[in-house]
């Protein structure tokens, strides 16, 4: 097992060198973050001038919050996997192509967003319950295996157009199927994105205690630039890594930049074969 972290280690960081070729990647996360911002504001600003509103409504609006920020996000990181397929061919596509051809996949994931929306409300409404420790590790534990188990959802949604059910099932297999290759190179994202994002919050707790305004306001600058940069690498990185494996499982084919050999020494073999049809 440790053999296959290893190598999903190293291949993590090749899927970072080949991302840095075609930076135009990032642009799909920018844009989806830009545009939940203005999503939350045009939802929650007005809680300001109206604080007659009562938990039900407070609860309604944070539900439409979790649908349109879900789609939005899984509609924009769909359009940004699309891209990398057809740049991996050597056929790169604009955004615009990108978002043309996500199109197809609007009723997936609508419902995938309405779904996901649906577990996170009773995830917080678990975390808000929870008292003691075991209340608290009861749901610390289900953050994290949903969180898992929808790893490999929306390679599942753009390659068979499956409901939320059959993507979270699919994604559950191919983590089984997949263990080191999966979590070695998820770990590689994580860190290197960590390295940004634990060095942008470094800088603006220095700057805070400094006290001093001259010292605090470049260090908040830089430290949240830092910051941004972190998540934006962590999560292009991640998603690009779970398509690559993904794809490979289905056509054995691996964009140019990629050891063949470390991802065949990655991933647990089984007699089955190729996944032609994980769900």
């Amino acid at each position: 097992m440790f053999e296959n972290i290893s190598n999903g280690w190293k291949m993590g960081s090749q899927v970072r060198r080949l991302i840095f070729k075609d930076k135009a990647l990032f642009t799909y996360p920018i844009l989806s973050a830009l545009i939940s911002v203005v999503v939350a504001a045009l939802l929650f600003i007005p809680m300001f001038f109206a604080p007659s509103w009562g938990v039900a409504t407070y609860v309604a609006v944070l539900f439409v919050y979790y649908i349109l920020v879900t789609f939005i996000s899984t509609y924009m990181l769909v359009a940004m996997l699309l891209s990398f397929r057809a740049y991996a061919k050597g056929q790169k596509i604009s955004m615009s192509e990108a978002l043309s051809q996500t199109k197809q996949y609007t009723v997936q994931i609508f419902e995938w967003a309405v779904f996901y929306s649906i577990i996170m409300m009773l995830l917080r409404a678990l975390e808000s319950r929870a008292r003691g420790i075991g209340g608290l590790l009861i749901s610390a534990f289900a953050s994290i295996a949903i969180s898992i188990a929808i790893l490999f959802v929306v390679p599942v949604i753009i390659d068979q157009k499956a409901g939320p059910i059959k993507a979270i099932e699919g994604s559950v297999k191919f983590i089984k199927d997949n263990f080191g290759a999966t979590f070695g190179g998820l770990a590689f994202s994580e860190l290197y994105s960590l390295i940004f994002t634990l060095g942008g919050i470094a800088l603006i707790v220095i700057g805070a205690v400094s006290g001093i305004n001259a010292v605090f306001i470049p260090l908040l600058a830089v430290g949240v630039v830092l910051f941004v940069i972190g998540v934006l690498f962590g999560f292009t990185i991640s998603n690009v890594f779970r398509l690559i494996l993904y794809d490979y499982k289905l056509t054995g084919k691996l964009p140019e930049g990629i050891d063949a050999s470390l991802i065949k020494g990655a991933i647990t073999q089984k007699k089955q074969g190729p996944v032609s049809g994980i769900v």
